[in-house]
């Protein structure tokens, strides 16, 4: 029979883990988000430099953009899909054995999932 203070020592353990990886999940985003914003500068500048004709003004914009995020995302999905997995295995620990219910995924873990599965699927 375990002690309640350990289980609660190990309740405020697995919390402040989970809490941990989802602040690691949270920061990846950033860094691929904000990587991928200046890649897509970088681009547009070497393309008004080229006189390349293309496609102007925001959707292509916004396309060149997504396509830089699911490329930064293809490149780190090993990374990012351990991470992503972590936080459910962690609430699922934390939940009581009567609650134990399927835990939520953020909007991230969710497109990072499907992006490596579509990637990979089309790939293989």
């Amino acid at each position: 029979m375990t002690a309640p203070g350990m289980v609660a020592r190990r309740l405020a353990y697995l919390e402040a883990a989970c809490r941990e990886t989802r602040g690691q999940l949270v920061r990846i985003e950033r860094l691929i988000q904000c990587r991928a914003e200046r890649i897509t500068v970088t681009a547009k500048l070497r393309a008004r430099r080229s006189r390349r004709r293309g496609p102007r003004g925001a959707p292509a914009d916004e396309r060149l953009l997504r396509e830089h995020v699911d490329r930064l995302i293809f490149e780190r999905r090993d990374e990012i899909a351990a991470l992503a997995q972590k936080p459910a295995r962690q609430e699922h620990g934390i939940a009581a054995p009567g609650d134990r219910k399927q835990p939520v995924v953020s909007q991230f873990e969710h497109r990072v999932l499907l992006t490596c599965t579509a990637i990979a699927w089309t790939k293989g």
